[in-house]
């Protein structure tokens, strides 16, 4: 009888060394923005809106916006334990409704990161991302929510999630946008291209944009939610920068057809891609 109950004994002790075993090979990664140098990578945004509804009829309305982007990181200042992440998009083009949009054709965004993504706050003086653009799609906020990946103030595995609750503003003058981020670290590639996969959820304060009719003056957006599903994301450990994402977005919201409230859908999907090798200008640290 005593040696059946050694026997168990050292079954379970070997069985719980088993799962010790296990449990400390899978490998976690801790994620942060890490620039050692001024990074430079250039790529290309664009944006596709797939169906617009009010009151949940449709209403045959296209629209469409292409950007090339650079996207600047200093060094981390080993101070204040931040860098500064700079998004310059220009040759901007915009179609809504059949209709080439004339607006602004470049813009840039100046912002203060920590290496765990926090806005720390912005660099000059920046814009309101609650303004959507005149094709109807908010490209600096897409632009935004592409490279500024929240992480967890530690390592994760694959397969693990986390959830950020967070405010930007990225100007004093502009109305902060709450949003929250649920995150997973989907997969892992050669130890160094992280694939993110994140739903965002972020809310808008009031703000005027296209007839979504497709003709005359902007109209008041009232109450407005967007939802971006599956934004995944691939993000470069070695270099930390987001260098491809994907993602599709949903924007609900009241407009105020003189004086009429009516809901709105928008539904479109948007794509970050590095530039074609052709016309790509050399990248790296410097």
């Amino acid at each position: 009888m005593k040696h059946l109950h050694f026997l168990s004994v050292l079954i379970l002790a070997g069985l719980a060394g088993t799962v010790i075993a296990q449990e400390a090979a899978v490998k976690k990664y801790d994620l942060r923005y890490n620039p050692q140098g001024e990074l430079v990578t250039r790529q290309e945004l664009s944006a596709k809106i797939d169906n617009v509804t009010m009151e949940s009829n449709p209403l045959g309305i296209e629209g469409w916006m292409k950007s090339k982007l650079q996207h600047t990181a200093t060094a981390i200042d080993a101070q204040k334990q931040t860098f500064i992440m700079t998004l310059k998009l220009d040759d901007i083009q915009q179609e809504f409704n059949g209709q080439a949009m004339k607006g602004k054709t470049e813009t840039s965004l100046c912002l203060e990161v920590s290496p765990l993504g926090e806005l720390v706050g912005p660099q000059g003086r920046n814009f309101d991302l609650t303004q959507l653009g005149t094709a109807g799609i908010p490209t600096e906020l897409l632009a935004v929510m592409c490279y500024l990946v929240r992480f967890p103030d530690h390592p994760v595995a694959v397969g693990e999630e986390w959830e950020i609750a967070q405010t930007l503003q990225v100007d004093e003058r502009c109305m902060p946008i709450p949003m929250n981020v649920t995150t997973k670290l989907d997969r892992v590639e050669h130890d160094r291209y992280i694939r993110l996969l994140s739903q965002v959820r972020v809310h808008l304060a009031s703000f005027r944009a296209p007839n979504p009719l497709g003709y005359g003056d902007p109209v008041p957006i009232n109450n407005g939610e967007m939802t971006i599903s599956n934004l995944w994301r691939i993000f470069d450990l070695a270099n930390g920068v987001v260098i491809h994402a994907e993602g599709k977005a949903r924007f609900n919201a009241q407009v105020d057809m003189g004086g009429f409230p009516l809901n709105v859908q928008v539904d479109w999907s948007m794509a970050l891609k590095p530039e074609p090798q052709e016309t790509q200008q050399p990248a790296g640290t410097r």
